[in-house]
């Protein structure tokens, strides 16, 4: 697992997230970071395949990837139900 994939992984879905105008924008770019196709499950599917000495380094930066990814969700999520909030 290459720790600059997974880098380049969170940039995109950040910047996915934070582009999308309204909640029906950012459920698509979840489902394109986050879902199942998504390069960071399938990288976390390929675990299982990966040598035991190999699978802990590799799921510790997969998990932090994964983190990170749910944490800009968040934070997109709450900014844009601010928003929706505000124009009711």
């Amino acid at each position: 697992m290459n720790p600059a994939d997974v880098k380049r992984w969170i940039a995109a879905a950040e910047t996915a997230f934070t582009s999308a105008r309204d909640l029906d924008e950012l459920k698509i770019a979840r489902l394109a970071h986050l879902g199942d196709k998504a390069e960071i499950s399938l990288a976390s599917r390929a675990l299982a395949s990966m040598p035991a000495e190999e699978k802990a380094s590799a799921g510790k930066i997969i998990g932090e990837g994964k983190a990170a990814i749910t944490d800009a969700l968040q934070r997109a999520t709450a900014k844009l139900e601010a928003d929706r909030d505000a124009k009711v």
